[in-house]
Parts: structure tokens; sequence; C-alpha cells
């Protein structure tokens, strides 16, 4: 225990709690929850810090869950594994590729904790597959007054329903069990092609590819995209090309170009087209599942990612494209694009609705505020949820209505913790929907506006005025 100043990846995030504990038990985690709810103080856990909300913050205790990271159990017969909260994914997938077993589908980075992704439903991409909450099987957390709830879809399975998805603010969690598959190849492939034709073959590549996703470069026509599938073929990459694609182009080179243009905001376009010369038109390779799936991110920068309905995603897109060629904003990133399929979690992005996220990237030293609003704004019309983890504008009352069991799950959450011992004031905002006034003109309440026309209407001619003209210099 120890006064300590904690701060996320980013850097946006700073946190000053209390104390800071690293627990390396379960009976510690009970012991500091159980003393910090008779003494009426706040608890937030973190762990890889790879969050850019405000997530973590408290002036009560925090927890570094880092040594709380054991591998407790991988079982064959019932093809899961029993992990503590505070294990990077890093950790775990090595672990079960020496079992010969693999998480169906991940994201794009591999050091957040389990407890984190499962708690903002990190995703990787694949039509096919939904997000790392959806393969929970089981979970251990500690509610409000300190005590060990096992869940599962048969056992407090209300609880499980929240806690799985639960943002971190249901309780905390122990250990979580994930249903995972016996390990497999991919076959990656990645091409240079134009924006158009991939929004015109978008039905194609989702539907046909194990995983597909893409990276628009803005201000210029091109996309990187990459699709990935199962194979029985023995590995076969070249080990040189791929650490020269990954780390030095995708990682060094870009963190050099962008600290050098991103002084320039004129040159960023520029910049972005010499991105797309120097990356291979083609490049092609089979590797272990969560290697494929790995694309390490390393160059700082601030991320807004929406999950629209996937119907909408190409409109989407379109208007993201029309929205950055319409004002002076200079983009100094990749817009990512996945897919992601839709399931029960409460919380998830991706509830009931099979689902496209878009992921607006900008640099750090870039500003980005009028950027990630403008694409709020129009994506909104298309019932755009956001990403758990990632820079977003919503409130309570928005959120009540993009998800259908808001309010049983904000009715757990009270009843797992009704002294708000996991709560902040992010979470209140976000969670705590304010009485709604009678509206006196009946007739003025129930006129209707065609939302996406408006919408248009103001990418079209106002939308740059909204914005303050939306220059960066």
């Amino acid at each position: 225990m120890g006064q300590a100043v904690w701060k996320n990846w980013m850097g946006n995030q700073v946190v000053r709690p209390r104390a800071v504990h690293t627990p390396v038990t379960q009976k510690d985690l009970t012991e500091i929850v159980g003393k910090a709810a008779s003494e009426g103080t706040g608890v937030r856990a973190v762990g890889g810090g790879h969050s850019w909300s405000a997530i973590t913050q408290t002036d009560g205790e925090l927890l570094d869950l880092s040594k709380y990271n054991q591998v407790l159990s991988i079982d064959r017969d019932s093809m899961t594994v029993t992990a503590q909260a505070g294990i990077r994914l890093r950790d775990i997938n090595e672990q079960l590729a020496q079992a010969g077993l693999a998480f169906p589908n991940l994201g794009t980075i591999d050091h957040q904790s389990v407890a984190g992704l499962v708690s903002t439903a990190t995703h990787g991409t694949g039509i096919k597959y939904g997000t790392l909450s959806g393969q929970v099987a089981a979970l251990d957390i500690i509610d409000g007054r300190g005590e060990v709830i096992h869940c599962s879809p048969t056992e407090n399975p209300d609880t499980f329903e929240a806690a799985r998805c639960g943002l971190g603010c249901c309780g905390l969690i122990s250990t979580v069990t994930f249903n995972v598959v016996p390990a497999f190849h991919l076959e990656a492939h990645e091409e240079v092609m134009e924006l158009s034709d991939v929004l015109e073959r978008l039905d194609e590549f989702v539907e046909q590819n194990d995983h597909f996703k893409f990276w628009w470069i803005p201000h210029t026509k091109f996309c990187i995209v990459m699709r990935q599938n199962r194979t029985d073929k023995p590995r076969r990459v070249d080990k040189y090309s791929r650490w020269m694609q990954q780390i030095v182009m995708r990682n060094v080179m870009l963190e050099a170009g962008l600290f050098l243009y991103s002084r320039r905001f004129r040159a960023i376009p520029k910049f972005n087209e010499m991105i797309v010369d120097f990356t291979p038109k083609q490049f092609e390779f089979v590797d272990r599942s969560d290697k494929v799936f790995l694309h390490p991110a390393n160059v700082r920068h601030w991320e807004c990612e929406l999950a629209v309905p996937v119907e909408h995603g190409r409109s989407v897109i379109g208007e993201l494209r029309q929205f950055i060629d319409n004002t002076d904003i200079q983009i100094g990133f990749i817009v990512e694009v996945r897919f992601v399929k839709g399931e029960d979690v409460w919380m998830s992005p991706a509830h009931g609705r099979d689902s496209c996220y878009i992921g607006a990237f900008q640099y750090r030293s870039m500003p980005h505020e009028q950027y990630f609003f403008g694409f709020e704004r129009f994506a909104s019309f298309y019932g755009a949820r956001p990403h758990w983890g990632k820079l977003h504008n919503k409130t309570a009352a928005d959120l009540q209505a993009l998800y259908p069991k808001f309010d049983a799950f904000v009715a757990e959450r009270n009843r797992l913790d009704p002294d708000g011992v996991f709560m902040n004031d992010y979470y209140a905002k976000l969670l705590t929907v304010p009485a709604q006034p009678q509206v006196e003109n009946k007739a003025a309440s129930e006129a209707t506006v065609d939302p996406r026309s408006a919408a248009r209407d103001d990418m079209a001619s106002g939308l740059r005025a909204a914005l303050g003209g939306g220059s960066q210099g």
C-alpha cells in the first residue's frame, strides 16, 4: 500500500487515489473492498490501462491487479480456461497455445488485463464472432459489501448478464472463465484497395471471410484490407518482413512521420499518401491465430469507436469520408472498420444486432475534439453505440435509448453495490437518467423531423460552422 499517481497508456487519465494496493489473493480483494465499504470510500481497479475514458478515476482505493495474474485451470473436457482478473491477454494466450487451445477471436492488442477486456466488451472482427465478453462462461465477482459471488448463465444469471460487461462498476471481477476452442492457424491476406471498391464489395468481404477488417487512410482513396481465414496449412511467415511491416513501418516510422508532419497540419494529407506508397500492395502469411490477430499499436493516439447496425456501416463510412472532405480537419491516423456478431450481453455495443465498429483515430498531439464530435453527431442517427473504453459524449438518457437492457443493468448494479463503492463521477453521469420534465405543448412534443435528412443537410451546409470552422491551423 502507498501513495502514488497512476496514469493510463495514453496519459490523458491521471488518478490520484488515497492509496494503491497490489493484491495477490482473492482474500486480499475481499478485505480491501470490505474495508472501503465500511469507511465509505470508493474502489477502482486497473489492469493494462489501455482505456481512454475516465473509468479508472477515484480519490479512494486503487487496485493494481498486475500481481493477481495466474491461470487457475485449463479444462480440455469443458473447453474452458479460468484465470485471475489481472492476467494479461498475452500471457493467457501463451498458456493456451501450450495446451493446444485458443480464443476463437481476439482484438489487435494483447496487453490488456482479462478483467479490463471483459468489463469493456473488447472485440476483434468477424461477423460470426462476438466480443470477448460474449466468450465468458462464468465469473467470480466481489460485490460492494466485499462478498464473493459466483455467477454463470445458470447461477445468479442476472448478475452474470450484468457483470460480463459490467464497466467495472457492478463489482470487482476476481476470476474469469472463458470458453475456448482447439488451437488453429489463420491464413492472412493483406492488400491495398480503393475505398470505393471495398464499399462496393463490403457484403462479400464480410460474409465470405472468417475475419475481415480494413484501415482507411483519410485524405486518400485507399485502404489496407485484411482478410484472415482458418486453414490447415502449416505456419508460413517471413518473420523479418512481418517485423518490418508491424514494428518498423506501422510503429517506428509512423510515429516519426506523424511527429514531424503533425506540426504542419496542411502537410498531413501528403504524409498519408506516403503511407500508402510505402505499404506493400499485397502481403500473405500463415501463423498461429493469436499472432495473426495481433497488430501492435505503440503509437499513442486518441480513439473514438462507435458500433452501428451492420446494414448501416457502408452509409456511416461514406458520411465520415464526406465529413472529413467537407471540413478543414486533418486526420493523422487511420479509420479502422471491423465487424462483430450480435450477442445477448446486456451492455455490449453489439447487443441484439450484428454490428459494424468504426474507429476514428487521431495522433496524440493533434486536435481530436471536433473530429470526434462530428463523427458522433451524424453516427448517432444510425443508432451508434460507444466502445466503453474509448472517448464519447453519450449521456445516460442516450444510453437508455440505445440499450434495451439498460434499466435492468442499472437495477442489478445498484443491488450489487447499493452504496456505490465501485462508482465514480464518470459512471454516475452515464448511469443516472434525470427525471423527464412534463411537456406542456403536446403538439410540439409530437412533431417529428427526419433526423437523418437533417443530419445530411447539416453535413452539407452547416457542420463546419457548428464545429467552429473545423480548422486546426
